[in-house]
C-alpha cells in the first residue's frame, strides 16, 4: 500500500466534506436572512456559498429569489438559469423566470417555453395554466385561450376563476348561453364575488332579460356595496329601460360619489345635473 497516496486522499476528502459543510453553513444562514426579508445580508450568505461549490442548484435558486425581491430581475434570471443548470428539482426556477420573462420584460416566447416546461414538470400545478391563458388572451389566440381554461378545470373542476374566464371568451364569441352556464358555475362556487353578478348580469342585459340583469347587479351591490360600476350599469338599466329617472338619477350619484367619472357626465348628458361627488 502507498501509505503516502492514502492519506493525501484523506486529506483531499476531508478538505472536500469541511467545504461542503461551509457551504451549507452559509446556505442555511442565507436562508435564515432571506426568510427575515434581508435580502442583501441573503445575497452575501448566498455568495459565499457558491464561492465555495458553484454547482449548487438550490443555492442559485435562493439568491435568484433575493434578487427577484429587489427588483433586480437580470440578476435573478442569471440565477434561475444557472439553478436549472444544475438540476434544481422543483418547478420554481422555471416558473419564477417565466414570470420575470411575462411582465417584465414582455418576452413571450420565452415565458410561454417556461411556462410549458413546468407543466412538464408538475402538470396539477395550476399557476402556469393561468399565465399561459393570460398570454394568449392577449394576443388574442382564443383557442389556445380556451384550450388552457379547460385544462385547468380538468384538474380542478371547483376552480370559480377558470369558469369565469371561459364564460367571458364565450360571451366575447356571442355564445351567451354557454357563457351564462360558465357564470352560473362561478357563482354557485363563489358566490359573494361580484365581479361574477356583473359579468351574468350583463349577459342578460344584452339578451334583453331586464328582470335578471337587475337581480344580478341587485345583488353585486349587495356583495359590494363599493363597486361602482355596477351602480353605474343598474343606472343605465332603470334609466334606458325601466324609465325610473329618479333611481337612475340616485345610481349615477352614488356611482360618482365611489369615483365613476363617467357617472358625472351620465348625469350632465341625461338629465343637465352639475353633480358634485361627496366622496371617493
Amino acid at each position: 500500500m502507498n501509505i503516502k497516496k492514502t492519506v493525501t486522499g484523506i486529506i483531499i476528502f476531508l478538505s472536500f466534506s469541511c467545504s461542503q459543510r461551509d457551504a451549507e453553513y452559509y446556505y442555511l444562514k442565507g436562508y435564515k436572512c432571506y426568510k427575515k426579508q434581508n435580502y442583501e445580508l441573503a445575497i452575501e450568505c448566498f455568495n459565499k456559498a457558491i464561492d465555495i461549490d458553484s454547482k449548487d442548484a438550490d443555492v442559485y435558486f435562493a439568491r435568484a429569489l433575493s434578487y427577484d425581491w429587489l427588483g433586480e430581475k437580470d440578476l435573478a434570471i442569471a440565477d434561475y438559469t444557472s439553478a436549472i443548470k444544475y438540476n434544481y428539482k422543483g418547478t420554481g426556477a422555471y416558473y419564477n423566470r417565466g414570470v420575470i420573462y411575462l411582465v417584465v420584460l414582455n418576452k413571450y416566447d420565452k415565458a410561454i417555453s417556461d411556462f410549458e416546461m413546468t407543466i412538464k414538470l408538475d402538470s396539477m400545478f395550476l399557476k402556469p395554466y393561468f399565465k399561459l391563458v393570460e398570454i394568449y388572451g392577449e394576443q388574442y389566440k382564443l383557442d389556445l385561450f380556451a384550450e388552457y381554461l379547460n385544462k385547468i378545470i380538468s384538474i380542478d373542476p371547483l376552480n370559480a376563476e377558470a369558469y369565469f374566464l371561459r364564460g367571458t371568451n364565450f360571451a366575447n364569441q356571442k355564445r351567451y348561453q354557454q357563457a351564462i352556464e360558465d357564470f352560473d358555475m362561478a357563482i354557485k362556487l363563489e358566490p359573494h364575488n361580484d365581479n361574477f353578478y356583473f359579468a351574468r348580469g350583463g349577459i342578460y342585459a344584452v339578451l334583453d332579460n331586464i328582470e335578471l340583469a337587475l337581480q344580478d347587479f341587485n345583488k353585486g351591490i349587495e356583495v359590494n356595496p363599493k363597486n361602482s360600476t355596477l351602480f353605474f350599469v343598474r343606472a343605465g338599466l332603470y334609466r334606458k329601460f325601466l324609465k325610473d329617472n329618479e333611481k337612475a338619477i340616485e345610481d349615477y350619484k352614488k356611482a360618482a360619489d365611489l369615483g365613476y367619472n363617467d357617472a358625472k357626465t351620465a348625469l350632465k348628458d341625461y338629465y343637465n345635473i352639475d353633480y358634485q361627488p361627496t366622496s371617493k
